[in-house]
């Protein structure tokens, strides 16, 4: 049976949001919340921005060309790791012959 979700309240560019989370989520997602408003208020002092649906705008480019970045290194280090496996499979396999 899943666990039952949480209602929690999140502020986002002092604008509130209610959620429904389950409890291993609620950290992240409430850490995830303060990393926005962290890069909001960079991004506010840094640049001109017309409103703040184009700094969330930026703020969402940022995240995501980090996010896929990262996805590139993980399957990197998995593929890596995956032939790395095999070689010693292969060698294990022969010693054992």
């Amino acid at each position: 049976m899943e666990p039952e979700k949480l209602k929690i309240s999140v502020y986002i560019a002092e604008r509130k949001y209610m959620l429904s989370v389950l409890p291993s989520e609620e950290a992240g997602v409430r850490s995830a919340v303060e990393q926005i408003n962290v890069q909001l208020k960079e991004l506010t002092g840094k640049y001109a921005f017309k409103d703040r649906q184009d700094i969330l705008a930026m703020i969402a480019l940022l995240n995501t060309t980090k996010m896929i970045e990262y996805e590139k290194n993980l399957n990197y280090m998995n593929d890596s790791f995956g032939k790395r496996l095999s070689e010693i499979d292969v060698l294990l396999q022969e010693q054992l012959s």
